[in-house]
């Protein structure tokens, strides 16, 4: 896969192209993984229990063995998420 990123004062938002011979896996899940990033809530996982939490929530993020755990004022949760979904300050 090849990314570029252009900078440019003049635009106002940001513009995602997606180029490629075919619709394919990849091209669908980049779809879906840019989808994602506005979502209003994210959703952890406690044992059988799960959690909806607000993007504001989160303290901080760690791996644990082979998963992404989210610390928020609630307690720790797994997370079901990839680390490229989870917010960050420049999802906006």
């Amino acid at each position: 896969m090849k990314i570029n990123v252009e900078i440019d004062e003049e635009i106002k938002a940001i513009e995602v192209l997606i180029r490629n011979h075919e619709w394919n896996e990849e091209v669908q899940e980049l779809m879906e993984c840019l989808k994602e990033r506005k979502r209003p809530y994210f959703v952890g996982r406690k044992g059988e229990m799960q959690h909806v939490f607000r993007a504001e929530e989160i303290i901080c993020l760690f791996t644990e063995q082979d998963s992404i755990m989210v610390r928020t004022k609630q307690g720790i949760f797994e997370s079901f998420l990839s680390l490229l979904s989870l917010p960050s300050e420049n999802n906006e």
